[in-house]
C-alpha cells in the first residue's frame, strides 16, 4: 500500500500516503453508492524562473472531464456501483452552492492531511474530519460516497527546457527529466455523516511513463495518463478489498 520503511529509534515505522478515518471499511463502499463530484484540475506552464502560467479554463475543465471519465472507468471495472454527477446534473439539482462549500471544506482538510506526502501509519489511518452532507444527493436507503479528485499538472516552457537541458550538459542535474509533471489526489467522503473516509495522492513525470503512453493525438494522450495516475491511486483502496 505505498509503505516505505522509516527507522526511529531502532523501531521500524510504516509510512504511507493513504489517509483515511478509524471507521474505513472498503466492503461498505462496494455495498454503497458512489457518486463522482466534477474534478478540479489545475494546468499551469512554468518558466526558467520558476514562475507559473495557468492554461485557460476550457483546458482544465477537458482535463477535468477526461479525468472524471477515467475513475468513472476505473472503478466500473472493479464492480463498484458509481455515477458521475455532471456540471449539468449540479445545475437541474441547484446545488451549485453546496458543491462549491463542500470543495472548500475537502481542500482544507486534505491541504492539512498532505502538507507531506507520507505518514506514519498510525495517524494516517486515523483521520477524523468531517464536511457538511449534501442530502440532494442521497440516491437510495444504501450509504452514498462521494468522491473528489485534485488534478495538477505543470510543463516548462521551451525557455525552460533548453535552460535544463544546459545545466545536464554542464553539470549532470538531470533537471530536464522532469518537462512535464502531474499530481493527482483522489479522496473519499461518507455523504451519510459527512466524514472523511479515504484518500491517496501520487504524482508522476513524463520522463518515466512508456513511450506508448506519448503516441496518438493529444486527446489520446491525456486519456492514456490520467487512466494510468487514476489506476496507480486508487490502487491502494483496490488492493486493500481483494487482500480482505
Amino acid at each position: 500500500m505505498l509503505l516505505i520503511p522509516l527507522l526511529v529509534s531502532g523501531c521500524v515505522h510504516k509510512l504511507t500516503s493513504v489517509r483515511h478515518s478509524a471507521e474505513f471499511n472498503n466492503r461498505d463502499i462496494r455495498a454503497g453508492e458512489i457518486i463522482i463530484i466534477p474534478t478540479e484540475a489545475t494546468v499551469a506552464t512554468v518558466d526558467v524562473l520558476g514562475k507559473k502560467t495557468h492554461e485557460n479554463d476550457n483546458y482544465e475543465d477537458h482535463i477535468g472531464r477526461i479525468i472524471d471519465d477515467s475513475i468513472l472507468d476505473v472503478l466500473r471495472e472493479h464492480q463498484y456501483k458509481v455515477t458521475l454527477l455532471t456540471r449539468k446534473n449540479i445545475a437541474d439539482l441547484k446545488i451549485s452552492g453546496k458543491i462549491l462549500d463542500l470543495r472548500l471544506q475537502y481542500n482544507d482538510i486534505i491541504q492539512g492531511l498532505y502538507k507531506s506526502q507520507w505518514m506514519q501509519e498510525e495517524q494516517a489511518f486515523s483521520v477524523d474530519q468531517k464536511v457538511n452532507v449534501i442530502s440532494d444527493l442521497k440516491k437510495s436507503d444504501k450509504r452514498t460516497y462521494l468522491v473528489l479528485c485534485n488534478y495538477v499538472g505543470t510543463s516548462k516552457t521551451s525557455g525552460a527546457r533548453i535552460a535544463h537541458l544546459l545545466m545536464d550538459a554542464l553539470i549532470n542535474t538531470r533537471a530536464s527529466d522532469e518537462a512535464e509533471t502531474s499530481s493527482m489526489l483522489i479522496g473519499i467522503i461518507d455523504n451519510s455523516n459527512g466524514k472523511f473516509y479515504w484518500s491517496n495522492r501520487t504524482g508522476a513525470a513524463t520522463s518515466v511513463v512508456g513511450a506508448a503512453l506519448n503516441s496518438g493525438s493529444s486527446d489520446e494522450i491525456d486519456r492514456k495518463h490520467s487512466k494510468l495516475m487514476i489506476r496507480s491511486t486508487l490502487n491502494p483502496l483496490v488492493f486493500q478489498y481483494k487482500s480482505d
